[in-house]
């Protein structure tokens, strides 16, 4: 990313471009996230190794992409409602946040919530919440992601009652009703189709499938947890 992208599109006063993501040490997002910047890095969907990784080049790539990365919240629901606080207390029409982050990294469905002005997922404030006054534009990265599912399992030790109990559920979660509400809260369908409520806040048409990336090994991901914190961590050089 080059910070001075904004002054490239003609607007110098809006600063370098800057964004968020969560902290790849203590968030799933944050980590996919930042799985996705070592595949760009290395120019591949899938297959990554843990040779790639320790790369010169894929390590530079990565740094290059850190220095723009203002805020790493362990949480970027909170972060979007301290983002939220600090518009409504200094808003800036027609130019980026007042905190300065031009973009943040996140899944659809909390930029959906973002959008609807229920940031928090609220059931209770579901068709209730007043919509985001500056509601933020998707961008989904044309090489891929790391596709986060909510998967239903059964532990291998549950006797007959509780999976009995289970597979009740289950069927309970897949009627319209309980399905309607997940599509409210911005999540897709089992079959991955958006909602048109979703679809429509994205500005995306409801035939939109993500581009998946394969997750890689535990060892890789390992590897790109060290090599990121070597990538972010600040240090300071003495000449003597």
């Amino acid at each position: 990313l080059e910070r001075d992208v904004w002054a490239s599109k003609g607007h110098p006063e809006w600063g370098p471009f800057t964004y968020a993501k969560d902290d790849p040490s203590r968030s799933t997002s944050g980590l996919a996230a930042t799985i996705a910047t070592y595949y760009a890095a290395a120019g591949k969907t899938q297959g990554l190794t843990e040779a790639d990784v320790a790369s010169r080049p894929v390590s530079d790539f990565v740094r290059q992409v850190e220095a723009n990365v203002l805020y790493h919240p362990a949480d970027i629901v909170d972060f979007l409602a301290s983002l939220d606080e600090s518009e409504a207390a200094a808003p800036t029409a027609g130019g980026p946040p007042a905190s300065h982050v031009s973009a943040v990294v996140m899944q659809e469905q909390l930029l959906y919530l973002h959008n609807q002005g229920n940031p928090g997922g609220d059931p209770a404030l579901v068709g209730k919440a007043r919509p985001s006054a500056r509601p933020f534009v998707a961008i989904h990265p044309a090489d891929g992601t790391i596709v986060l599912d909510h998967p239903y399992v059964v532990l291998p030790d549950a006797d007959a009652a509780a999976q009995a109990a289970a597979a009740s559920f289950l069927e309970y979660l897949r009627q319209p009703a309980q399905q309607q509400r997940f599509a409210a809260l911005g999540f897709r369908d089992t079959a991955d189709v958006p909602g048109a409520d979703l679809a429509r806040s994205l500005a995306m048409p409801t035939s939109h499938r993500p581009s998946p990336l394969r997750a890689p090994s535990a060892a890789v991901i390992g590897r790109i947890r060290a090599s990121w914190r070597q990538a972010y961590t600040p240090s300071d050089l003495l000449g003597r």
